[in-house]
């Protein structure tokens, strides 16, 4: 579920931070992942499936955090509410995955222990 609003806040976000028009490769680069992560979220919900999809998640975390330096943002006047949000999002993103990924290793090592 935490996903789901994770993706939508980076569908919503040039409204919330207020970009202006000219912010293209930010907003592009935000709807982007926030498609990939909400396909996961939603193939998640019809089933579990394993390590790849926590894997790609936190890659996208980690680019959101990069990103608004890696597209060189910072010399725009949009870079303040990008980074924010990018940085925040982008964090989330990662510990989700990371929890996600620690409960499916102590599964598998409870499972094996029966």
């Amino acid at each position: 579920m935490l996903l789901i609003v994770s993706a939508l806040v980076l569908f919503v976000a040039p409204w919330i931070a207020g970009y202006p028009d000219t912010a293209k490769d930010a907003h592009r680069n935000e709807l982007g992942v926030g498609v990939i992560v909400l396909m996961i979220a939603m193939a998640r919900f019809i089933w579990y499936p394993g390590k790849w999809p926590d894997l790609a998640v936190l890659l996208a975390g980690a680019w959101m955090v990069a990103a608004p330096w890696a597209l060189s943002l910072q010399k725009t006047a949009v870079f303040d509410g990008t980074q924010v949000i990018d940085v925040a999002v982008g964090t989330v993103l990662m510990v989700l995955a990371g929890i996600s990924l620690l409960m499916l290793k102590l599964s598998k090592h409870h499972d094996t222990h029966r």
